[in-house]
């Protein structure tokens, strides 16, 4: 049976349909005729991306256009719910968009498997859009690719688009906004961009965690030490969860921006975060934010030695690689 014959009557393009009754308590018709005439572009979809573009389907949103060229893979099963066997090898955006037709089927979602581009970036915002129509776009695009994210947002910025972002990290998650209308705070300039960073052209350079606001105290120094030196940025479960509650929230509150009784847009150089562990702020500084929870977690994890132990330096995960290739699992 196909998702089109399983059908409650009203369609999910419908704000009257069953699936959003529950939701009437807090939400307003209007409110959903306006999610269900927003595009939202979503650029890697490798962890928070993803389960952000589904939740976004079930919520009501009618647009929605996902890019990553990357696989599923092994590592990404214990987060990523479609990592199931059958995925293992697929494309990550062919595999959520699969989940999205499931979750709203009347939901317009288009495909970009190359991920983004320079030769494609334009048409991923802008391909068939309606005149007068609400875009918004969001940067899940990996840490180690700044030149990629570098792109995505100037060419945004070009196009009025408003930018949310998220970064999961430790157990919970950060997320602020580019305001394409704010000539001072300018993706480049909150991020630290190098001037020597060309758009889409691989960055060699050192990569700088600074512009992280929220850097978890319980964490360890050299796992931080690790991802600066280019190892893969570490995840769990639950900052993936926490992250993607969080941009769910901020493409509410772009969609609405403006609207009777909705919160404003996180807009950069302000910051949010949310922690599992029961931490929660936010800051119109993120620099010393950052290296005022950079010096609590040095003292906490050098110093006093109470944060949990980490096996997350280059030599750990070598040495993990050549455990499983000795006992038969390829890398």
């Amino acid at each position: 049976m196909s998702v089109e014959e399983v059908r409650f009557g009203v369609g999910m393009d419908d704000p009257f349909a069953i699936q959003y009754e529950r939701t009437k308590g807090y939400e307003s018709a209007a409110t959903l005729e306006r999610k269900m005439n927003t595009r939202v572009c979503i650029a890697g979809v490798g962890g928070g991306g993803g389960l952000l573009a589904e939740s976004l389907a079930k919520e009501g949103y009618g647009d929605i256009r996902i890019a990553d060229p990357d696989e599923m893979s092994a590592a990404n099963a214990n987060r990523l719910f479609p990592a199931t066997p059958d995925n293992i090898g697929r494309n990550k955006a062919e595999v959520w968009a699969e989940r999205i037709h499931l979750a709203n089927s009347a939901a317009r979602v288009a495909i970009f498997a190359e991920g983004v581009t320079a030769d494609n970036v334009e048409d991923f915002f802008m391909q068939g859009s309606k005149k007068g129509q609400r875009i918004i776009a969001v940067d899940e695009i990996d840490v180690l690719r700044p030149e990629i994210a570098l792109g995505f947002n100037q060419t945004a910025r070009r196009f009025g688009i408003p930018v949310t972002t998220g970064t999961d990290i430790g157990f919970g998650g950060i997320v602020t906004s580019i305001n394409p209308e704010a000539s001072r705070y300018t993706f480049e300039r909150v991020n630290h961009i190098p001037e020597d960073m060309v758009p889409f052209e691989e960055y060699e350079g050192e990569l700088s965690l600074s512009s992280l606001g929220y850097i978890p105290t319980y964490g360890s120094i050299d796992t931080l030490l690790s991802v600066m030196k280019g190892s893969d940025v570490p995840t769990t479960l639950r900052s993936v969860l926490t992250t993607t509650a969080m941009l769910l929230d901020e493409t509410e509150r772009i969609t609405m921006d403006g609207t009777r009784g909705f919160r404003r847009p996180t807009w950069a150089p302000k910051q949010r975060w949310m922690d599992t562990n029961g931490t929660s702020g936010s800051t119109r500084f993120p620099r010393a934010s950052h290296y005022s929870h950079l010096l609590r977690t040095v003292l906490r994890d050098k110093v006093l030695q109470i944060n949990p132990d980490a096996e997350y330096t280059p030599e750990d995960i070598a040495a993990r690689a050549e455990y499983r290739i000795q006992h038969g699992e390829a890398e």
